[in-house]
């Protein structure tokens, strides 16, 4: 039960930071044409940090069962978050 919550939680946690990496990223802008998707202040280096530390601390923390379904899940959440165009639904 505690592998769960804390993939649960690490998922969470590194899906939040690519979304805000994906919302503030201003080639994606350019790309869909897009004058600012959200106006959030642009820390790209803060929030690579916050998508790989839940990695590390699985791993420390001897979690290998929890990280590999991290990995595994982030890997396919953060390409349909690519994937999604801008503006093109909730």
């Amino acid at each position: 039960m505690i592998t769960a919550t804390i993939y649960i939680c690490a998922t969470l946690l590194s899906a939040a930071a690519i979304a805000y990496l994906l919302l503030t990223d201003p080639k994606r802008a350019r790309v869909f044409k897009q004058k600012s998707i959200v106006s959030l202040p642009r820390k790209p280096r803060l929030a690579w940090v916050i998508v790989f530390s839940p990695a590390a601390v699985l791993l420390v923390a001897g979690q290998t069962s929890a990280f590999l379904a991290w990995f595994g899940t982030m890997t396919v959440v953060g390409w349909l978050m690519a994937m999604k165009r801008p503006g093109a639904g909730a």
